[in-house]
């Protein structure tokens, strides 16, 4: 008798193949991709070197438009459904930067609350700003947020 050691890999492969939806959602002609950050202190802050710092940010996109899948041909870009029109929390899915370049050193974004928390390790006035990247739409750039870090 023959085993087909095999056999139970291709059964799992094939359990996972899915047909994509026949109605999928693209941005809408009046599509925006806005993205706010702040602090608990608002767009200005004041810490002292050394201290975390919680960064908060707020995505709004849409409209998203429903529309047949096999309309945007192969190459189409196209969501199963559209993201909610508003995300109170996503600091953690950004990517943030600090004028001067790498003056802040940011936790791993690993946290539940989706909040992204900085410090800096020397005195002085930083410029805090976070780009947001989604499905179908060109990136997004925040407002900007200003850190004086005292000693």
């Amino acid at each position: 008798m023959k085993r087909h050691c095999g056999l139970p890999v291709i059964m799992a492969l094939l359990a996972g193949c899915t047909q994509p939806p026949d109605r999928v959602f693209v941005p809408g002609s009046l599509f925006t991709h806005v993205i706010e950050v702040r602090t608990a202190q608002g767009a200005a802050a004041a810490v002292k070197t050394g201290e975390w710092l919680t960064l908060h940010a707020r995505r709004r996109t849409g409209p998203w438009t429903e529309v047949d899948r096999k309309s945007l041909g192969k190459d189409g870009c196209w969501v199963g459904s559209p993201p909610p029109a508003e995300e109170p929390e996503v600091a953690t899915d950004l990517t943030w930067r600090t004028d001067p370049l790498e003056a802040g050193k940011f936790d791993d974004g690993l946290r539940q609350d989706h909040v992204r928390r900085v410090r800096f390790s020397a005195p002085g006035r930083y410029v805090l700003k976070a780009t947001s990247a989604t499905w179908c739409s060109s990136q997004a750039d925040s407002n900007i947020l200003v850190v004086v870090v005292r000693p």
